[in-house]
């Protein structure tokens, strides 16, 4: 009962703080220095850091230690799988962005080549890939929980993020949003509409 209390005020706690840090510090940021600046970005970095350690609440072993991976092999093949993807799909959306425009430096210009022409976030996108990885290799009602924390987490940034790149680019960023996914693009048949 007492990890499940823990776990339910880390989880409180981590949306309270996303929130505070993307739609408060980063965006007032943006809109006042039409840029991220150091704090904002250190806040960044420590909430998202708080989220990748967050199994360490529920998982039996101790900090930075990596739990056993499991002996059921249907655990152990998809969850592999998954973070292996996760991995790969994050590092070549940030190699293909370029590390410094991954913090908000460099060129403000949209970016739409290579996997951007797919998708507007393919870090995040890999990173949920890696995420289900885990909660897979070692499967728990915790493990489901850190998974839908996922969404409204990095859902914040992903939109405080857009919301300053409509501003800084207008039409042309709204027109790459009608044409590449925020995510991935779902078949239109899954709507039952006509392809």
């Amino acid at each position: 009962m007492k990890i499940l209390a823990v776990n339910l005020l880390g989880y409180l706690a981590m949306l309270l703080g996303a929130f505070i840090i993307f739609r408060v510090f980063v965006r007032r940021a943006y809109l006042t220095h039409e840029r991220i600046t150091a704090f904002p970005l250190l806040l960044e970095f420590l909430i998202c850091g708080l989220y990748c350690n967050f199994p360490y609440l529920y998982l039996s072993i101790e900090w930075p230690n990596l739990p056993s991976l499991p002996e059921v092999l249907l655990l152990r093949i998809p969850g592999v799988g998954l973070v292996s993807l996760g991995i790969i799909v994050t590092l070549v959306g940030m190699g293909n962005l370029g590390f410094l425009r991954l913090f908000g430096l460099g060129s403000p210009a949209i970016h739409q080549r290579g996997v951007y022409g797919v998708c507007r976030n393919p870090q995040i996108v890999g990173f949920f890939i890696y995420t289900l990885g885990v909660a897979v290799l070692w499967p728990s009602w915790y493990a489901f929980g850190w998974v839908l924390l996922f969404v409204p987490v990095f859902h914040m940034m992903v939109m405080t993020e857009e919301e300053y790149l409509l501003q800084l680019h207008g039409e042309v960023y709204r027109g790459y949003c009608e044409s590449v996914p925020r995510y991935i693009r779902l078949p239109r048949s899954l709507f039952g509409a006509a392809t």
